[in-house]
């Protein structure tokens, strides 16, 4: 029996099924379905044949199986009436771009497409119906754009925003503008091909965004409205090796964790101290400072500072200023001179691959761990 024979049954049984899926519960729109999950199959009977073009799901137990519950199908979370409130198919080898069927999931709350093929740009109109929506992971496929499109009128309206000033108008009224009123928290799209996010992504999600990832793209710059997103706590924007770091990243005043290694940072505005009063976590590593960012001093609720592969060359003594510093890493920083470390909270010290020739740590009472020169791996208690 050939293989072209074998590959022609397999396909013939493949459509077989896709069909059987569809009779079994046929095009209705939402509210023919009196819980409205007979809609939630059919979407994802749909949703299975978009993404499945070029290639096979690496798994998809139940999928399709025409006397099973799609809330049983791999993946696929429901609520008690049947609605599909997550779905969650990361790294399952999902293909072609991001369905826009997806926006008839009315109560999805979790989606995770995450280290996929996925192609394309991410329009958020998709998301428009999805108020439910907190959670979305794109991260690792082969996404190029992140836009809002909507209508033309809103569209050009958006464009025509330019100065800080236009954003001082209600954000509320400016939202319900674009018929959409997010939830979503949690967005990670690191690891894609991203070089452009349109101009109101910070606009959309001012009042909701608390997590956001964008390392290992190919930025360069960031939309003005960034600076709306009020609630922001953890933002990466790690690897984007051409990204200019706007002023206005250090004025996002809720944020507890900022990553910008790996970029073309070369210092922090000494009036960073002044809107970073939570930041707990910095990493600057890999980026071509020259020397010590004095700006740094003023964040006095860092808890945990990367400024590796900086060629900072010395640590000043201001640097004691932080005082709730509990890990600093410098590996590689070309540091000649560092400071007589006196913050007594400092707990984790890496100090690797620098040419000082002193250290003094006497005024560490809690140091546990130190990494430097041709130390490899010491506790503190074996120091004294």
């Amino acid at each position: 029996m050939s293989f072209n024979f074998i590959w022609l049954v397999l396909q013939l049984c493949s459509n077989f099924l896709l069909v059987f899926a569809s009779l079994m519960c046929p095009s209705v729109d939402e509210n023919s379905c009196s819980s409205g999950s007979c809609f939630d199959r059919e979407i994802l009977v749909e949703f299975y044949k978009d993404t499945s073009l070029s290639s096979h799901w690496k798994r998809a137990p139940g999928w399709l199986e025409a006397f099973s519950s799609h809330c049983d199908w791999f993946g696929v979370t429901c609520d008690s009436a049947q609605r599909v409130t997550s779905l969650q198919l990361s790294n399952n080898q999902l293909s072609g771009s991001l369905p826009s069927i997806l926006q008839h999931l009315s109560q999805l709350s979790i989606l995770d497409l995450s280290e996929n093929q996925l192609v394309g740009e991410v329009d958020f109109v998709i998301f428009n119906n999805l108020s439910n929506l907190s959670y979305l992971n794109l991260g690792g496929n082969y996404f190029t754009s992140l836009s809002f499109s909507g209508d033309t009128l809103k569209r050009q309206w958006i464009d025509e925003i330019h100065d800080h000033d236009a954003f001082d108008v209600d954000e509320r009224s400016k939202r319900e503008s674009f018929d959409w009123e997010p939830k979503l928290e949690f967005l990670n799209v690191s690891s894609n091909s991203v070089t452009q996010i349109g101009s109101s992504f910070g606009l959309l999600l001012s009042s909701t965004l608390k997590s956001l990832n964008l390392s290992h793209n190919f930025l360069e710059g960031l939309p003005s409205s960034f600076q709306n997103l009020n609630f922001l706590q953890q933002l990466d924007l790690s690897n984007n090796p051409s990204l200019k770091v706007h002023d206005f990243i250090w004025e996002l005043s809720s944020l507890k964790s900022l990553k910008i290694s790996e970029n073309t940072l070369k210092t922090v505005p000494e009036t960073a101290g002044q809107t970073l009063f939570q930041i707990e976590e910095l990493d600057l590593s890999r980026n071509p400072m020259g020397t010590f960012p004095m700006g740094l001093v003023q964040l006095l609720s860092l808890r945990k500072l990367d400024l590796s592969f900086c060629d900072l060359y010395l640590v000043p003594e201001e640097f004691n200023q932080l005082d709730n510093l509990k890990e600093f890493i410098c590996r590689d920083c070309s540091l000649t001179k560092t400071p007589n470390w006196s913050i007594s909270s400092l707990s984790k010290l890496i100090l690797l691959d620098n040419p000082f020739t002193s250290l003094n740590i006497s005024s560490l009472p809690n140091l546990a761990w130190l990494w430097s020169n041709s130390i490899d791996y010491i506790p503190y208690s074996a120091l004294i």
